[in-house]
């Protein structure tokens, strides 16, 4: 049932946000993003994977929380396609299967890998995983050309995220963490 959901949250912020227009973008960018292995993914890519080569959803998706009837729509319409009826259901249920965490109400900084500061972000937020093989030099670079497209890299997904933030914050009325992982922050 957790894929089912995560399929139609993945959805939804497509409507919303075009997460997955703008995880196209970053597979038809020149700059040359290689995507992770399957088999070298964390168990949160795992669910988004099918949808999305670099973007994946980090909350913990809890749909234990969602009630008896609630339940029992998602497994009656497990085939369904994202429609209206799917988008009123996705946002009943949103903010209790993502922010289980926050249930007392107080917001509160949450760690989503290594005790670095870029790592956190607070209980009530949409928080996005970024990754993509960035020490691949797939196109045979020389160091310096190496370093100066790892450069022009963190420096379009910057603005990127700028703007997936930016869309977040008016369209969905919440705050959108993105946070980038590499090989070695991942475990």
């Amino acid at each position: 049932m957790k894929e089912i959901y995560v399929k139609w949250l993945i959805n939804y912020l497509n409507d919303m946000i075009y997460l997955i227009e703008f995880d196209k973008k970053i597979k038809e960018n020149e700059l040359c993003f290689v995507p992770i292995k399957s088999d070298e993914i964390d168990l949160y890519q795992k669910y988004s994977k099918a949808y999305l080569d670099y973007f994946y959803i980090r909350n913990d998706i809890n749909i234990d929380i969602l009630n008896q009837d609630e339940k029992k729509y998602l497994e009656e319409n497990n085939n369904k396609e994202y429609d209206d009826e799917i988008k009123k259901y996705i946002e009943l249920t949103l903010d209790r299967v993502l922010f289980s965490r926050n249930m007392s109400g107080s917001r509160k900084l949450v760690l989503y890998g290594p005790p670095l500061q870029n790592y956190m972000a607070y209980n009530d937020s949409i928080v996005i995983g970024f990754r993509f093989d960035e020490y691949n030099n797939e196109k045979k670079l020389a160091d310096k050309e190496w370093m100066d497209n790892y450069i022009q890299k963190m420096k379009y997904i910057d603005e990127l995220f700028s703007k997936i933030k930016e869309i977040g914050r008016t369209k969905l009325n919440k705050d959108i963490f993105i946070i980038k992982y590499n090989e070695y922050t991942i475990n």
